[in-house]
């Protein structure tokens, strides 16, 4: 796994890693090169300087408060300085304005802080469309604890059409032990996990829609 963080004090997450190298490839086609694209969580900045990299007209970056978009900003600036084609705005998911041909996005899934984990992958495929141009893409990580064939039906269900970019198996984390209600709801859903050499793992997916042209003109 790669670490793209300048910092010797914060590692990437398996999550961030299988999008960073999603980027990577996706670079390899000039995928971001003059693209308007929003970064919903900046984070440590990670996607956001390999986004950069590969030359978009305009790059939004957002985070929830003005403290973590501040860590995103001095990360990017590091870098690059201050970047003509890149914006930082506090913004909470997707109310943010403007049309984009990129949304991409590492979404809260185990610390959701919803009843439905799904809650923000529910919400980005339901309601990105206003954020994307027709033909636009939008692209995510989640894991097979998050049920990825439950996220297919809703994405072909909204206009997109659905394509894995690429998986990779991780063992679990420590801490999802510590969740009673989470391991409850991963043993009643097969699929969520699977075991090896008596360990449970997740397989954590890169993945792409594409929006589809959509039309409300009846025809007579």
């Amino acid at each position: 796994m790669i670490n793209t963080t300048d910092s010797n004090t914060w590692k990437e997450t398996n999550h961030g890693g299988v999008m960073s190298n999603a980027i990577i490839d996706l670079q390899k086609n000039n995928f971001f090169e003059g693209k308007k694209v929003l970064e919903l969580g900046g984070g440590c900045a990670n996607h956001t300087k390999l986004i950069l990299e590969n030359n978009p007209s305009l790059l939004v970056t957002t985070e929830i408060d003005r403290e973590r978009l501040e860590v995103t900003k001095q990360a990017v600036e590091e870098r690059f300085g201050k970047a003509q084609n890149c914006e930082f705005i506090i913004a909470d998911w997707l109310n943010v304005d403007g049309i984009f041909d990129v949304v991409i996005t590492n979404p809260p899934y185990f610390v959701s802080g919803k009843y439905n984990r799904r809650y923000f992958i529910d919400q980005l495929i339901l309601n990105s469309f206003n954020r994307l141009a027709p033909g636009g893409h939008l692209l995510f990580v989640q894991s097979s604890m998050a049920d990825i064939s439950l996220t297919k039906k809703r994405m072909e269900e909204n206009g997109y059409d659905f394509e894995i970019l690429s998986q990779q198996s991780f063992q679990w984390r420590d801490y999802y032990f510590l969740d009673t209600a989470f391991l409850q709801m991963c043993d009643n859903n097969p699929g969520s996990y699977f075991i090896k050499d008596d360990k449970r793992w997740e397989i954590l997916y890169a993945v792409q829609g594409k929006l589809r042209s959509f039309s409300t003109q009846i025809s007579h």
